[in-house]
């Protein structure tokens, strides 16, 4: 069987909704003729009413600590203990960082501008160098031969960057949503982060040798950011279902009266 390695931040047990894109390709992947094993991130908040795929190897890292996070955590803490969570959560929703913001000057202005640097690409950066690292070593150990990477978080993108030059394998890089400055709160960046960013998305557009996209117009519109690229190289693999997560519930019959 050929083996393929899966880059993903979330995978179950871990509980958001960006692992199950990745766990459904590990699953369908071995009935195909492949064997997938999958590297993620090492998550504390992981339960187990989600269940990961049973057959499938799977590896995690922990990240590295992240300023911004830690920060957040303790302001979290602070904010349970007044009971002023709600207020909080808020405070931490880009659209509201966007509607309050203001010119910023003199030590408020230097902060900003920090801060636009720990958020490139994403508060995930911790990841970067203990996945890179592990996914080498991994198809090397096992001769690995293809990589998939999904995100968000974009860091995962930049994990196969990484891995795809230093090993040459075929790497598909999967987009459940769009990465591009187009889509970014303004708030979020300044003139050199938005061009360090656009230049690694360049980078990762460029040295992948399939471009994912979760519909249609997302393809389309990497298609027209960067013309001079292959374009039969961005192609639309769309969410779907699978049956077998429903194989538990019950047919209901219409009540009486009812169509």
């Amino acid at each position: 069987m050929k083996k393929v390695l899966i880059v993903t931040y979330y995978y179950p047990p871990s509980p958001p909704v960006g692992g199950v894109r990745p766990s459904k390709f590990a699953r369908f992947l071995s009935e195909f003729g492949w064997e997938p094993i999958v590297l993620a991130v090492a998550d504390p908040t992981a339960t187990e009413a989600l269940t990961p795929n049973a057959n499938v190897e799977v590896y995690r890292v922990s990240e590295w600590p992240h300023p911004l996070k830690t920060y957040y955590r303790i302001m979290e803490q602070r904010a349970q203990k007044r009971g002023r969570v709600e207020e909080f959560m808020l405070q931490m929703s880009p659209r509201y960082v966007v509607a309050m913001s203001r010119p910023k000057r003199g030590i408020a202005r230097v902060k900003r501008w920090l801060v636009s640097f720990m958020r490139l690409p994403d508060e995930e950066l911790g990841w970067l160098i203990p996945a890179i690292l592990k996914g080498i070593k991994l198809i090397r150990e096992k001769k690995i031969t293809h990589l998939v990477t999904t995100a968000p978080p974009f860091t995962s993108q930049l994990v196969g960057l990484a891995i795809k030059r230093f090993t040459g394998v075929r790497w598909v890089a999967d987009f459940r949503d769009p990465w591009s400055l187009r889509d970014k709160y303004t708030a979020s960046g300044n003139r050199i982060t938005d061009a360090l960013e656009l230049r690694l998305i360049r980078s990762v557009m460029k040295f992948a040798d399939i471009v994912l996209s979760v519909s249609s117009p997302m393809t389309e519109q990497l298609k027209k950011e960067h013309p001079d690229l292959d374009p039969d190289k961005f192609v639309t693999l769309t969410n779907g279902f699978d049956p077998s997560d429903f194989a538990s519930l019950q047919h209901s019959r219409p009540m009486s009266g009812q169509s």
